[in-house]
């Protein structure tokens, strides 16, 4: 947990922020995090709300899968990122990356898909 306050650009800010973990083992990670902003600034007020839902799955050394939704009312909308990693030795890394987005501004039991995409990446380190 973590709270703050203080001067923000012009103005003033609160913060909150929340988070629980679980770990139920060395290959499942599971989490919720909730984030607060109160801004008062010259030009108006507004409030922020952030909840994320993070479930990450580590096969072996090699293989592991990041999955991150997330909710704000700023945009009003969720996304869903989710990440394979093959990591097939040290230096080496190929990714495959699905991320989708949803507009949750007329109701957020009735989703509307708004964009989509798939990305795959390599990286591979050299030494010199």
């Amino acid at each position: 947990m973590r709270l703050e306050a203080g001067d923000f650009y012009n103005g003033e800010i609160f913060s909150a922020e929340a988070s629980l973990d679980w770990r139920p083992n060395e290959h499942l990670f599971l989490g919720l995090g909730y984030e607060y902003n109160d801004v008062e600034l010259p030009e108006g007020a507004f409030v922020t709300r952030l909840m994320q839902v993070q479930a990450n799955y580590a096969f072996d050394v090699r293989w592991s899968w990041v999955n991150l939704i997330q909710y704000d009312n700023e945009s009003d909308s969720v996304g869903i990122n989710s990440r394979l990693r093959w990591n097939p030795r040290a230096g080496r890394d190929l990714f495959i990356v699905v991320n989708h987005g949803f507009d949750a501004s007329n109701d957020i039991s009735r989703l509307r898909s708004t964009d989509s995409s798939l990305s795959i990446k390599y990286t591979q380190t050299f030494r010199l």
